[in-house]
C-alpha cells in the first residue's frame, strides 16, 4: 500500500465497455527482470469496506481508523519512514 492517493480513492478502469473500480497502477510487473536491476513502480491505494475510513497499522504496532478526508500532507507524513515530519493528532 502507498500513500500516493488519499484513502478510499476510486481508481476506475474501463475495458470492453465494463467499468471497474479498485484498480491499482503498476508500471512494471512486480519482480520482472529484478536481477537485471529494472525498477518496479506501483501506486497501491489503501481501501476499506468501512464507509469513510480505512484501518491502518502504524510502525509501533498500534492500529487506527483514518478518515478518508485526512489532510493529504498528514497522510503522506504517516507513510514516510524516518522523514522527520512531526505529525500531531489526526
Amino acid at each position: 500500500m502507498t500513500v500516493t492517493l488519499p484513502p478510499n480513492t476510486k481508481v476506475r478502469f474501463t475495458s470492453g465497455g465494463t467499468e471497474y473500480d479498485e484498480m491499482d497502477y503498476n508500471s512494471w510487473q512486480e519482480g520482472r527482470n529484478g536481477g537485471a536491476g529494472r525498477p518496479s513502480y506501483a501506486m497501491i491505494t489503501s481501501r476499506s469496506y468501512h464507509e469513510g475510513i480505512v484501518n491502518v497499522v502504524l510502525f509501533d504496532g498500534s492500529t487506527r481508523s483514518i478518515s478518508e478526508s485526512i489532510d493529504l500532507s498528514i497522510w503522506h507524513a504517516l507513510g514516510t519512514r524516518a522523514g522527520g515530519e512531526v505529525v500531531g493528532e489526526y
